[in-house]
């Protein structure tokens, strides 16, 4: 389904479409811009230049925007991954890297937001599960070519723990305020090259040499 139809009446006119769609991406520009606890119909209307009651028309309430516009983003998360990677992933630390690179770029860039929005107890939780087994899933299928490269005893179950300590790591970092220890102060890129090290030093290491 598309992010324009989630909890919305389908609109039957252009200009009704066209209203939508500036609804939708102003609601993405007032939640990345505020976060999930200021976000209100009010902002969103003020933004798009509509009424609060051109929304309400299209949308039951906040929560049922909040929906439509998680689907959005997160569509849009998940079609830059797999766009990343597969563009990218010559062999195992390339993929990586692609992978690490892309969802930090997103998180950088929606730091405001993204947290709530893969946060699995979140109230908005559904869409945000889906989304962290799309990344999973493209994640795997991406590196199934280069599994040989892996070290590990379960190459696929690697595979695996890495996405979840990517994926875990990033969201934990961007909830973080910047000045609440020493090291958040560092850029996105920086945190992005030392969890790529750190992934493909694990896959490419024998469980030998690291119990030895």
């Amino acid at each position: 389904m598309r992010s324009d139809q989630v909890g919305s009446h389908p609109p039957q006119q252009a200009r009704s479409r066209e209203v939508l769609r500036r609804v939708l991406s102003s609601a993405e520009r007032v939640l990345v811009a505020d976060g999930f606890e200021e976000f209100t119909m009010a902002a969103v209307a003020e933004d798009a230049g509509v009424s609060v009651g051109a929304i309400y028309r299209r949308f039951a309430g906040k929560e049922e925007l909040l929906a439509a516009v998680k689907d959005r983003m997160l569509s849009a998360l998940e079609e830059s991954l797999e766009e990343s990677v597969r563009a990218s992933g010559t062999d195992l630390a390339s993929t990586v890297r692609a992978f690490v690179d892309s969802i930090t770029a997103s998180l950088a860039a929606n730091d405001r937001a993204f947290p709530e929005l893969l946060r699995p107890a979140a109230e908005l939780a559904g869409r945000g599960r889906q989304a962290v087994a799309s990344m999973q899933r493209i994640f795997e299928e991406a590196t199934e070519p280069f599994l040989p490269e892996v070290r590990r005893q379960d190459p696929r179950a690697a595979v695996s723990a890495v996405h979840q300590m990517v994926v875990g790591s990033c969201v934990h970092r961007a909830s973080m305020p910047r000045d609440s220890a020493p090291g958040y102060e560092r850029s996105w890129e920086w945190y992005a090259n030392q969890l790529s090290e750190m992934a493909i030093v694990y896959l490419t290491t024998a469980e030998s040499a690291v119990s030895a």
